[in-house]
């Protein structure tokens, strides 16, 4: 992990850990394959360590990943009244805002992520935008600091690396994170099963839905750019939100010729929009203009308005990023 201060860093971490009993594990809203690893697989290493977890909004974990072990046992917990925090952990989330509006994190708190827009302003930020995953960031951690890995921990921080490396497709899969996937499976992780549940486990209305969406392509600058659109209507007669396909946006990307793809996704107050790119150009700045972020390939932002105009300004504002 390129971070120099990482040592001083991981100190202040584990300062605050073993200063604390009750930690509240939070990631960034509608939460991916690395954010519930890295929570599930943090939870595990405070557990081992004899601490307590309150989870922020576990019953967001999509369906896909409540395999990862404790994840169902936590879910039963969940509904019995909970302690107090005594401190926050943040776990691929690049700000407090990013959890949830009026998100308060409790005490001291802790942040650990690999988004290069990160924002926050926690007591401890352990920020490296070159890292695969954030599950990569807590191996290197663990590593560091000579702490043991369990079965449970290593399929988490597995399922971390997949689902954030694009199954090791993406530019952020590296040497070093293949040597990482291959210590994680010699500790238990399975990936065939892990691949099994976090792939090919997807409701029938989700298929469905992700066709009618790649049916409706549209291509724009000579074909580098393509987008596509989730209306309110659309999502709703294909089993609303739970059916949402997961990383469309990327498949969009992988047609040949496109550069940039984007999936705008209506909402009540607005629009979500996702972006990705494959060589050339930096979503994450493209997203920054509409107070978004993430990554160089793969950003976002959430908008409040008239969903058609604010597409319309989307769609201008990258017809210009490609004109660059």
């Amino acid at each position: 992990m390129p971070i120099e201060n990482l040592k001083s860093l991981s100190d202040a971490m584990f300062g605050i850990i073993g200063s604390n009993q009750v930690f509240l594990l939070a990631g960034h809203k509608r939460p991916d394959g690395d954010s519930m690893g890295a929570q599930a697989a943090l939870a595990h290493i405070l557990r081992d360590m004899g601490k307590t977890i309150v989870w922020h909004d576990l019953n967001a974990c999509p369906p896909a990943y409540r395999f990862l072990p404790g994840i169902e046992a936590d879910l039963a917990r969940a509904k019995e009244p909970q302690p107090k925090p005594d401190a926050t952990f943040l776990l691929d989330c690049s700000s407090t805002e990013r959890v949830a509006p009026g998100f308060a994190p409790q005490g001291p708190t802790v942040c650990i992520d690999h988004h290069q827009t990160n924002q926050a302003t926690t007591d401890v930020n352990i920020v490296d935008p070159a890292a695969s995953s954030t599950g990569e960031m807590l191996y290197e951690i663990l590593e560091a600091r000579g702490l043991p890995l369990t079965e449970a921990v290593a399929t988490c921080l597995y399922t971390s690396i997949l689902t954030d490396t694009g199954s090791f497709r993406y530019s952020n899969t590296t040497g070093r994170v293949m040597a990482i996937a291959g210590r994680l499976i010699e500790a238990g992780a399975d990936p065939a099963a892990i691949a099994r549940a976090c792939f090919e486990n997807r409701e029938p209305a989700s298929l469905i839905l992700e066709g009618a969406v790649l049916a409706d392509l549209r291509y724009e600058c000579a074909g580098r750019l393509v987008w596509s659109e989730i209306r309110l209507d659309r999502l709703a007669a294909h089993g609303g939100e739970a059916s949402e396909p997961e990383d469309l946006v990327s498949k969009m990307r992988s047609a040949r010729g496109v550069e940039v793809s984007i999936l705008f996704k209506e909402t009540p107050t607005g629009l979500r929009v996702s972006f990705r790119s494959k060589h050339v150009v930096d979503v994450a700045a493209l997203a920054g203009r509409f107070e978004g972020g993430g990554h160089a390939r793969a950003a976002g932002a959430e908008l409040t308005g008239g969903y058609d105009d604010l597409r319309r300004q989307v769609l201008e504002t990258a017809r210009a990023f490609m004109a660059q």
